[in-house]
């Protein structure tokens, strides 16, 4: 009897949409995939049968039949009979499977309608048979393996929830305990602020009362000084006074304005300025023709510099012409002249020039104030504060250079009122004003050496003018000069004061007022009368 060979014509690779051999690499998407097409499909009734249940079918499908093929030796008994034929006896089953197949189809399609499932199985081939199993075994196995992954990615998910619930916990803590910190901090801020302002507003209230304490030392030590000050006798005509007062008012209030001006101008170089003027006052010498010169190049400054404002360069000017009147070199003649062609352009640089005068020499007010120890206490103080003793490295300056400096103030002041008229242009401080000044020095001030010294230095200069102009009034001042100022400085005994007592005994014994002092005369042409020229 021959083999029997089975052979299936179609073997469907994928049954219900479940493959045979699953793929061997999986990714997560796929899993999620297959796990959602599973659920699908378990979510139905099955199509497929249950083993031992029911008999298995293919929906909506036909089967071709197969064919048995038996050969010829295996259906012969005798074991010695030959036979060279091989071949095979076919027996074709296409009409009874597929008869029988539809009838199973219909059966399935009227119990699928009724959803009743068959409790028996119908027959099966052990190919198929074994196919089902496989296939139960691999949807067993690919179960399991979904179940294990399903139950890893759970574990996994809770392992992360548990991890990410104690992170958060941790940061819930960690904000906690940094907002404690902080409450902590802002505490301890507000206490230091609140400490600092208490601190502070004690400073302001000590600061206060300590400035409360000094105003009222201040307010009590200016009362004992006026109070001494009215002990002191202030020796000066009383027409006299207020003109100084006004002038050193203007001075005040022109440097003020001066210094809001530098304030508010940054290109403003004023040193530059003063020492050109300055290089300018000390090149002034005894010629007409440098009088003119200088007097045109100083008013040029003035007048046409925009860099520097006039107030400015005025002020420097009256400040640096009367402190050149203490160089040996000054020409204090050529110098007068200067000043009124200057005052003649800005008529009040006079005020200020003169306000200088009376800040370098209270004698050219004139003015002299006695000495008093409950007003002063000390010469020093008094030398000082009153008379205008210039202190050098903690040093007052001597007697002598005191004197010295009181003489070439004089001189400068003596040669600028006898100055009457400087080509053509009139003084407004001229003769009138010295023979003022020497009828209140005479009336008011005492007989000592910085007075005899003061009234030596004006009559030397301006004698010869006033002599010229007031004759015989002149003539009787010098005799009350001779008759009694001389005389209150002789009586004082002062070995000191015999050199200018001599010089004003040699003064109006020789009348040395009818003699033009030297230097008066300025060498050269006459000075032209337009002030235009300057």
């Amino acid at each position: 009897m021959g083999a029997v060979k089975l052979e299936l014509r179609c073997c469907p690779q994928r049954v219900l949409g479940l493959a045979v051999e699953p793929e061997p690499k999986w990714s997560f998407e796929s899993l999620l995939s297959e796990l959602d097409s599973l659920e699908e499909k378990l979510s139905l009734p099955a199509n497929f049968p249950v083993p031992f249940t029911e008999s298995r079918g293919y929906p909506n499908g036909k089967t071709a039949g197969f064919s048995m093929r038996v050969s010829d030796e295996e259906l012969e008994v005798s074991d010695g009979e030959e036979d060279d034929s091989r071949g095979l006896v076919v027996f074709n089953c296409d009409d009874d499977v597929n008869a029988r197949e539809n009838e199973d189809s219909g059966q399935e399609e009227f119990a699928g309608a009724l959803d009743v499932q068959p409790y028996l199985m119908d027959e099966v081939g052990l190919v198929e048979a074994s196919m089902f199993e496989q296939i139960h075994e691999h949807q067993l196995e690919l179960k399991e393996g979904i179940r294990s992954q399903l139950l890893a990615l759970q574990m996994e998910f809770m392992s992360k929830n548990l991890k990410g619930a104690s992170a958060f916990a941790r940061i819930d803590k960690y904000s906690e305990a940094r907002r404690e910190s902080d409450r902590k901090v802002d505490t301890l801020y507000r206490r230091n602020i609140a400490e600092a302002l208490d601190d502070h507003l004690t400073a302001i209230q000590q600061d206060h009362e300590i400035k409360c304490q000094m105003e009222e030392r201040r307010i009590r030590i200016d009362a004992e000084e006026a109070k001494r000050k009215e002990k002191a006798i202030v020796r000066a005509s009383a027409s006299a006074l207020p003109l100084e007062q006004g002038r050193l008012q203007k001075l005040k209030e022109l440097e003020d304005q001066n210094q809001s001006l530098i304030m508010s101008m940054s290109n403003v170089n004023l040193d530059k300025h003063t020492r050109q003027i300055g290089r300018l006052i000390r090149q002034i010498r005894g010629t007409e023709e440098n009088v003119r010169t200088k007097a045109s190049e100083l008013l040029n400054i003035f007048k046409n510099n925009p860099d520097c404002p006039e107030p400015i360069t005025i002020a420097a000017f009256a400040k640096k012409v009367v402190e050149h009147c203490e160089n040996p070199d000054n020409s204090a003649f050529a110098s007068a002249q200067v000043i009124v062609l200057i005052t003649s352009q800005v008529p009040y640089a006079m005020d200020l020039i003169l306000a200088e005068f009376h800040k370098a020499c209270i004698y050219t007010v004139p003015k002299h104030i006695s000495y008093s120890k409950a007003a002063f206490g000390s010469k020093e103080a008094y030398y000082k504060a009153q008379l205008g003793f210039r202190e050098h490295e903690g040093q007052l300056e001597s007697v002598k250079d005191y004197l010295k400096r009181t003489e070439a103030s004089m001189r400068l002041y003596g040669a600028l009122v006898q100055t009457e008229t400087v080509g053509g242009i009139e003084n407004p401080h001229g003769p009138a004003a010295g023979w003022s000044w020497l009828a209140r020095f005479l009336n008011t001030l005492p007989a000592n050496a910085f007075t005899a010294v003061a009234l030596d230095a004006f009559m030397q200069t301006a004698g010869f003018v006033l002599f010229r102009k007031y004759k015989s009034q002149f003539a009787k001042l010098l005799h009350i000069v001779s008759s009694h100022f001389l005389e209150a400085l002789k009586a004082r005994n002062d070995p000191d004061l015999k050199p200018v007592i001599m010089e004003i005994e040699s003064y109006i014994q020789d009348e040395k007022c009818v003699q033009e002092p030297e230097g008066r005369r300025m060498v050269g042409k006459p000075l032209l009368s337009s002030p235009s020229r300057f």
